[in-house]
């Protein structure tokens, strides 16, 4: 990969990893969270994009982290959850 190519690669990345902590934070399933928040989620996410998983398959992974986030476990509403993934794929 030329230079350029990877730093054309690098952004489009930076690209998907915006877009994707907005949409974390617009949906805030742990409700009035600070704006980095999930940003723990976020590689995670892209990578599992990257790996073309499907729309189920996304909304488990989020399901899963989201299960124990930090180490708190939370009980989460998950409606619309394969929306959201949706969104992303």
């Amino acid at each position: 990969m030329t230079r350029a190519a990877t730093k054309q690669c690098k952004a489009a990345i930076r690209g998907e990893m915006t877009r994707i902590r907005h949409l974390l934070k617009e949906w805030d399933p742990l409700t009035g969270s600070p704006a980095d928040e999930y940003d723990c989620l976020v590689d995670g996410i892209v990578r599992e994009l990257h790996r073309s998983v499907t729309t189920a398959g996304l909304a488990d992974w989020i399901r899963r982290e989201f299960g124990c986030h930090r180490g708190r476990c939370f009980f989460i509403r998950f409606s619309g959850i394969k929306g959201l993934a949706e969104s992303w794929l």
